[in-house]
């Protein structure tokens, strides 16, 4: 499966690489692929040929991920907005029911009621907290780990040496 914002044509030979990721398997799932597909050249394309289907394929998934990116943001404000509605509605609701002092309404779609929740703890001033009532994310601070290895020669303790690796730019 190409990519869906093509700049690119997808060359037959790379076409049946991907699996169909909008087609559910027969279980409804997503289909699997493997992250790293074997890829082997076709023997009448030359390394700068080869090279340069996949670099073209690489900038239709690169166009693809910004594509999706930015519908996700219009997503997750379209989200937003039906929230903030939805809760504007729960709300108004609850406001002519208070007025017309009627704590349940029975309609053929919906039951609706309100009631008294008793009173609770709100967080002000998160600061504030001790620190049994808070709880902490810690993950690895890479950038100070490497910095600190790169002016002192010393791996600190948790960690270990990388192999060095190859990195490619394509532009």
């Amino acid at each position: 499966m190409g990519s869906s914002a093509l700049l690119y044509k997808t060359p037959e030979w790379l076409e049946a690489v991907w699996v169909n990721d909008d087609v559910e398997a027969d279980d409804g799932t997503a289909p699997e692929v493997a992250a790293e597909p074997e890829i082997p050249r076709p023997e009448e394309r030359t390394l700068p040929q080869f090279v340069e289907d996949l670099a073209r394929e690489r900038a239709n998934y690169e166009a693809d991920a910004k594509v999706l990116s930015l519908r996700i943001k219009e997503l997750q404000e379209k989200k937003r907005r039906a929230d903030e509605r939805s809760e504007f509605l729960k709300k108004r609701i609850l406001h002519e029911m208070l007025i017309q002092s009627v704590q349940k309404v029975k309609t053929p779609e919906f039951t609706v009621y309100w009631y008294e929740r008793e009173a609770g703890i709100e967080v002000v001033d998160p600061t504030l907290l001790p620190e049994a009532f808070v709880r902490v994310v810690s993950e690895p601070n890479k950038k100070a780990i490497n910095e600190h290895y790169k002016t002192s020669g010393e791996i600190p303790p948790g960690c270990q040496e990388a192999e060095p690796s190859k990195v490619i730019c394509i532009k």
